[in-house]
């Protein structure tokens, strides 16, 4: 059975959603849907990649290391995570920031042993998000930055 039903998460409306089994589930749940559903939903619609980059830390040579990121539903906002050889795992948020000419997204990670990474982004597409590509630079609290393109 497929039903169709209007979702509405946050301020924002969807039109109707064509899903598969959703008329089952909204019996079961007396007309609304299980917070599982729309989870599931939810996470169709985010994006996600690995950005390539290099640190250089002062007195070393350079090394390569790897940005992930995680957009949110709407794509404004999501999730930024890296290791470096250290060790050390940062994992933060990010904001697209499009009108911006200095930085289109900006990023700010914690690390696991207390460093901060600050990320800024000149995306090629400001308003779409990391997927269409652009430039990355970090800088790193116990010096040092993380600079890419992808």
């Amino acid at each position: 059975m497929i039903a169709r039903a209007r979702v509405r998460i946050g301020s924002i409306a969807l039109r109707r959603l064509a899903l598969p089994h959703l008329g089952a589930l909204m019996a079961r749940g007396r007309g609304r849907i299980p917070g599982a559903a729309l989870a599931a939903v939810a996470m169709t619609g985010c994006a996600s990649g690995l950005i390539p980059a290099r640190l250089s830390v002062p007195g070393r040579a350079t090394t390569p290391v790897t940005l992930e990121y995680r957009s949110h539903l709407l794509g404004t906002s999501g999730e930024l995570s890296t290791a470096l050889p250290t060790g050390e795992r940062f994992a933060g948020g990010y904001t697209l920031t499009p009108k911006d000419p200095q930085s289109h997204m900006v990023g700010t990670l914690s690390g696991d042993k207390g460093s901060l990474l600050i990320c800024r982004f000149r995306l090629n597409e400001p308003g779409i998000g990391p997927d269409r590509g652009g430039a990355v630079h970090c800088e790193l609290s116990t010096g040092g930055t993380v600079d890419g393109r992808f």
